[in-house]
């Protein structure tokens, strides 16, 4: 009798929840937690939060392909993304000319190819050196891998020193190449290490974790 009296027990209420990106963009099943298993299209649709069809700086800072670059770089990217022969190889029509300070979804798929392989073409090159050379010389100097650096939050004592990082970029760019107090486009393409050095100045997990020169030539052409 207390059974049959006894009152019926409330469901707790679920909170709404916005509906997740569209699964048939995905490659994997495995994507959502691996950012190199994700397609171009799922990752976009995820950033693209209030659904036109673009993405902004504030949406591009929480795409996790940048997850491991200071937002000062990030910045830079855009920035350089939105203007750049590689992102607009072509006339842009008139809604990417109403729209400047976005990316398509066709732009951001070219962003995430070249932020992976930053020296895939002579273009893409030339524009992962404009990022690092930051104060538009033409030659990657220590005043560039200094403002790099800062921009990266590190713990004390947990991380590569400034002089050591330094000493790492010219190492790999060539000793030669960095004499005369910086290193240009032509001397890096030259060292076979250009995307390792982008990397390990625009990625803090492989400029804070002490990578070796090695691990970045695919011919071991490291220079000793």
């Amino acid at each position: 009798a207390y059974e049959a009296n006894r009152p019926a027990r409330r469901r707790a209420s679920t909170p709404t929840r916005p509906p997740p990106p569209d699964p048939s963009l995905c490659n994997s099943t495995a994507a959502v937690d691996s950012a190199s298993s994700v397609s171009p299209a799922f990752e976009f649709q995820r950033l693209d939060s209030d659904g036109d069809g673009r993405v902004g700086l504030d949406d591009l800072l929480r795409a996790e392909l940048f997850a491991s670059y200071a937002q000062p770089v990030v910045e830079r990217v855009f920035e350089r993304w939105i203007t750049s022969s590689v992102a607009n190889p072509t006339p842009r029509d008139a809604t990417t000319r109403n729209n400047p300070a976005t990316i398509d979804a066709a732009g951001f798929a070219s962003l995430r190819d070249c932020a992976r392989n930053k020296t895939r073409t002579r273009a893409s090159t030339r524009f992962w050196f404009q990022i690092v050379d930051v104060d538009g010389d033409g030659v990657l100097s220590g005043h560039d891998i200094k403002w790099l650096y800062d921009a990266v939050y590190k713990d004390d004592g947990a991380c590569v020193s400034l002089a050591d990082l330094t000493c790492q970029i010219f190492d790999m760019a060539g000793a030669d190449a960095a004499r005369g107090g910086g290193v240009d486009l032509a001397a890096l393409r030259e060292s076979r290490l250009a995307d390792g050095i982008f990397n390990i100045l625009c990625n803090h997990d492989d400029m804070l974790l002490r990578r070796s020169t090695a691990e970045f030539s695919s011919e071991h052409a490291v220079p000793m």
